[in-house]
């Protein structure tokens, strides 16, 4: 790290040790902070985290929809089938390679079920 980015970003007031740091084979060469640098980065993680602390506990996803943008849900009723919701139009169906491939009604069972 070069000197001028540390003093930019970090308090200057202790001296960062030359550190090897291994990770199986491989062994990097890193420069440690200061405690007074590590605990200043302790106090600002720690103020985020106040910060954001409201948006991290608040339960449920807010899903923005718009028309003509599908949502999808597990089927209750059927395992391993999907719900497609477009526009308030409900279908049925499976993914497929990827794309939603709607349920088709077998008329084939249907004319078995009226000859028998």
């Amino acid at each position: 790290m070069k000197a001028a980015a540390k003093s930019a970003t970090q308090p200057n007031t202790g001296a960062w040790v030359p550190k090897s740091v291994s990770f199986g084979a491989v062994t990097v060469q890193v420069e440690a902070p200061p405690e007074d640098v590590i605990q200043a980065n302790i106090k600002a993680g720690q103020a985020a985290l106040r910060r954001g602390k409201a948006a991290l506990i608040k339960t449920g996803v807010k899903l923005t929809r718009e028309k003509g943008i599908p949502f999808y849900f597990g089927c209750d009723d059927r395992p391993g089938w999907m719900v497609r919701d477009l526009d308030g139009k409900k279908t049925i169906g499976r993914f497929v390679g990827g794309r939603f491939i709607a349920e088709r009604p077998s008329a084939s069972v249907k004319k078995r079920a009226a000859t028998t």
